[in-house]
């Protein structure tokens, strides 16, 4: 709103993302209550409806179909025990890895593993679908291989601002990067003492990785905290 309303920045400039729907609607709300009518509308997202937004407006650059769908995973559990000839139960199991090895771009580290991740992307392209950890890493990849459609997202976000920050993980920061031109101005909110996440791929050394990728980046500290009583406050510096 600050943007908007005091520095002239069009609305359809600006990026936010957070990390629920929940979240996302309430930024929604409290945008519509800052902004007055005609002020124009800012591209409000988790990271998962704007991989979503992305591959519907480019899935030809990502190779789908305009019908493509987003398989839930016992669908791909059952697709991958039959393609696999493995149980249900080993079925969800080597899914799992394969969600942190999309999540965190690291290979898995056995045979099995390995075999699922490469039998996810043959019976995706062949059922036209994709998973939920795709809408992550599939726009990261078109963003990385087509320079022009990276040119025209560029061009779309000059200012992009990330909540939750601790929670990302290392496919969902890549994305970050490569939408966000070198121009752009970019605002990163969180804390890595509510870091969390680290079991689903969520990685709070990127702290450090965006100061060395955003060098221009100014940290403000927010140290006062007006949730908690001093008692609370006390023990859990400790």
């Amino acid at each position: 709103a600050h943007l908007i309303l005091e520095r002239g920045v069009p609305a359809q400039a600006c990026l936010a993302i957070t990390f629920s729907r929940r979240a996302a609607e309430e930024l929604r709300e409290r945008l519509a209550a800052l902004l007055p009518a005609g002020a124009g509308e800012c591209a409000i997202h988790t990271f998962h409806s704007l991989g979503l937004a992305f591959l519907h407006a480019e899935n030809a650059a990502a190779g789908l179909p305009a019908d493509f769908r987003i398989a839930d995973e016992r669908e791909r559990a059952a697709v991958l025990a039959v393609e696999l000839g493995v149980s249900q139960g080993k079925a969800a199991r080597l899914l799992k890895a394969v969600s942190l090895s999309k999540r965190t771009g690291v290979p898995p580290a056995d045979e099995d593993s390995a075999a699922a991740l490469a039998a996810c992307r043959r019976l995706g392209r062949a059922g036209h679908w994709v998973g939920f950890d795709d809408l992550i890493g599939l726009p990261a990849e078109v963003l990385e291989n087509d320079p022009a459609v990276a040119a025209r997202w560029r061009q779309r976000f000059r200012h992009v601002c990330v909540d939750e920050f601790q929670d990302l993980d290392a496919q969902q920061y890549r994305l970050l990067q490569l939408l966000a031109p070198l121009a752009a101005s970019v605002c990163a909110i969180g804390d890595p003492n509510q870091a969390i996440y680290g079991f689903r791929g969520a990685d709070a050394t990127l702290f450090a990785r965006f100061a060395q990728d955003f060098p221009g980046a100014r940290t403000l500290r927010l140290g006062r905290n007006y949730r908690s009583s001093g008692s609370i406050v006390s023990a859990a510096a400790q």
